[in-house]
């Protein structure tokens, strides 16, 4: 994946409340991003259907 299409798709989940970013201001800068509550229940979904997938 392109960090175009990286930074894109971070900027697409944040916008829906599944990330949060944050930048610390040091050079260079730096970003950290965590799972919101709503990231984390998605995460419950996903692992649940690598699991179905696993077993098929």
């Amino acid at each position: 994946m392109s960090s175009r299409t990286l930074s894109a798709r971070l900027k697409t989940l944040e916008k829906n409340g599944i990330i949060t970013r944050t930048v610390y201001p040091v050079i260079p800068p730096s970003l950290e991003y965590q799972l919101t509550p709503k990231g984390k229940d998605a995460r419950k979904m996903f692992t649940a259907m690598i699991d179905w997938k696993n077993r098929w």
